[in-house]
């Protein structure tokens, strides 16, 4: 096995130089700074890892094969993004880790509120043209869809500002909206937070050098409270930390970094 892992984590120079997706040379990242060829080493392990513990039917069925590849395995390096927004995208798709990004939840919020209360006043006018049809003695018409539907002249009351019939498609349409947007707001308060650790190492990158962005554009990344990882998991969250822990510092083990780095 350990000479499958030194061959899944091979980065010689020549690699780290064609196909690293992080190439400068070292990154802040919430433990200290890390060669970036050690941060590209320690995605590269957890590929290899995800790989072994991987079922034989799921592996067979991903189509993945590096063997024999034709054309040239292309990886966004974030050298070759200018500073600002995309450079900012490069690095925080470069890791699962990195991927934190706002879920407004104070907006879903009043979008909720705003609908509910739409939702509020057609159904009182709903409930407003049962009941006069009820007190007129108009029972037939709540009886029947079909003597609702088409009901017209005087037998529709003057006060009412449209039928029933069209109220009741005006409320279908407030209501699916309503609830796709209640099910999104849903799966978005589901979504888990950032560690405090992945927390700061996007932070540390957005404002490196000076900020990545202006300050005005920046400022999502304070909203700490409000921000949601889309990592996928957490199976390896002990393995991410203790590899990060191993690497940083400006000397790594020789063992380290002859298998990782």
């Amino acid at each position: 096995m350990s000479s499958d892992l030194e061959k899944a984590v091979d980065l010689s120079p020549s690699s780290i130089t064609q196909s690293g997706s992080i190439v400068e040379t070292e990154v802040s990242t919430a433990v200290g700074i890390i060669p970036a060829r050690c941060l590209r080493a320690k995605k590269k392990l957890f590929g290899w890892i995800d790989t072994v513990l991987r079922p034989k039917s799921e592996e067979s069925s991903s189509g993945f094969h590096i063997d024999g590849c034709m054309g040239t395995i292309k990886v966004p390096r974030l050298q070759d993004f200018p500073r600002g927004f995309p450079k900012l995208a490069c690095f925080l798709d470069s890791d699962d880790a990195f991927m934190t990004y706002r879920r407004f939840g104070l907006v879903f919020s009043r979008l909720l509120l705003n609908k509910q209360d739409e939702i509020h006043e057609l159904e009182g006018t709903l409930l407003a043209m049962d009941n006069t049809d009820a007190g007129d003695g108009n029972g037939e018409y709540l009886m029947s869809r079909s003597k609702d539907v088409s009901r017209e002249g005087d037998s529709i009351p003057r006060s009412w500002p449209e039928t029933r019939p069209q109220l009741l498609e005006k409320l279908e349409k407030k209501v699916l909206e309503y609830a796709k947007l209640l099910l999104k707001t849903r799966k978005l308060k589901n979504l888990e937070t950032p560690s405090a650790k992945d927390y700061r190492s996007v932070l540390h990158f957005i404002e490196n050098d000076g900020g990545q962005l202006f300050e005005e554009e920046s400022g999502w990344i304070y909203n700490k409270e409000d921000l949601v990882t889309l990592r996928p998991g957490r199976e390896y969250a002990w393995l991410d930390g203790f590899l990060e822990s191993i690497l940083r510092g400006p000397e790594p083990s020789p063992k380290v970094t002859k298998v990782l780095c």
